[in-house]
């Protein structure tokens, strides 16, 4: 028992209990973040297409929150350039991530002229 005691003092002083503490923590709320969003889709037909659009709304508002604090970063260091291309960048990929079938339209077109078939 001491020697717990022990390795969890030493865990404390270092602060890698606590860092541990909030993984722990990040990885639970993610769990149960994304179980009770599969949950509004299971009685539908396409369950696997529901939830596949479901990560892609998610995956936009993530992106959307990303954005949101490169272009705070950017503002608050006055780098005006970086923010101008953080909203490009940001852009274009919120657009590809609404629209996913933009991607694959894209690829063809490429093909189809650069190999004309």
């Amino acid at each position: 028992m001491k020697e717990k005691e022990k390795t969890q003092e030493k865990m404390k002083k270092t602060g890698k209990m606590a860092a541990m503490k909030a993984m722990l923590g990040a990885m639970t709320f993610t769990v149960l973040f994304t179980m009770s969003g599969f949950y509004s889709y299971a009685g539908a037909k396409d369950v696997g297409k529901n939830a596949g659009n479901w990560i892609l709304d998610q995956l936009f508002w993530l992106g959307l929150v990303i954005l949101a604090i490169a272009l705070a970063a950017c503002l608050i260091k006055k780098a005006w350039v970086g923010a101008v291309i953080t909203i490009v960048a940001g852009g274009v990929i919120l657009v590809f991530i609404k629209n996913p079938e933009m991607v694959s339209n894209i690829g063809e077109t490429l093909v189809h002229d650069v190999l004309r078939l």
